[in-house]
């Protein structure tokens, strides 16, 4: 699908809000944007938890693979963790080397935890976790082993523009980071800054991480 205007050189990859019942808002809703003058698409798979792509940026030649999820905070919904995770190994296959992001609202709640890494590894990056939110729920904790199980990290609280680990998700029952931003090792040297915005239109506030590919783009907003 092709925008108009200012966002004419995007291409959208969506998978739209679906209805459980007659009355009510739509649950979920994804979306991503390419933009066409830098990356190339060559994969999507659609689901309505999760978008993921494969892209290569034209300048470089970098292939990237970027999952967008939701899943919903029901203790049923567990499982679709391992099915994000499954379908990507499932796009590494042909080529180990990928650069791999995954975002969204997982509604896992995973405290100060997340794989501490060596020092030195990569400056721009805090070796430990600080969050405002100390709680870990039950899908935290299948996230903390699929991280580790995966060598992936947890970027939040990592970064000069949110070492305090900021709310992503505030309520009248409590506030949470609920809104991740996770890596394979190969992506966290191209990670610059992670911030959360304050936004006053939602319950869940914007994350936007920015990497140090060449074309030096903000990569996404969530």
């Amino acid at each position: 699908m092709k925008l108009n205007g200012q966002f004419q050189k995007y291409n959208i990859i969506q998978s739209p809000a679906h209805r459980t019942a007659t009355r009510g808002r739509g649950i979920g809703g994804l979306a991503i944007l390419v933009n066409s003058s830098f990356f190339k698409i060559n994969r999507e798979i659609i689901h309505e938890n999760f978008i993921i792509i494969d892209i290569t940026s034209l300048e470089s030649t970098e292939h990237l693979i970027i999952a967008n999820v939701y899943i919903q905070p029901q203790r049923i919904k567990d499982e679709m963790l391992t099915q994000v995770f499954d379908q990507i190994k499932i796009s590494t296959e042909t080529n180990p080397d990928h650069k791999i992001i995954i975002c969204g609202d997982l509604n896992a709640r995973i405290g100060n935890s997340g794989n501490d890494m060596e020092e030195s590894s990569f400056p721009a990056l805090s070796s430990v976790r600080k969050s405002h939110d100390k709680l870990i729920n039950q899908r935290g904790k299948i996230l903390l082993d699929v991280c580790e199980n995966n060598d992936l990290t947890i970027l939040n609280s990592r970064t000069t523009k949110d070492l305090e680990g900021g709310f992503t998700h505030i309520s009248s029952i409590g506030n949470s980071v609920i809104d991740l931003f996770l890596c394979n090792r190969l992506t966290l040297k191209y990670i610059k800054s992670l911030k959360v915005k304050q936004f006053t239109y939602s319950s869940h506030f914007p994350v936007c991480l920015q990497l140090g590919f060449p074309h030096n783009t903000e990569s996404m907003i969530k």
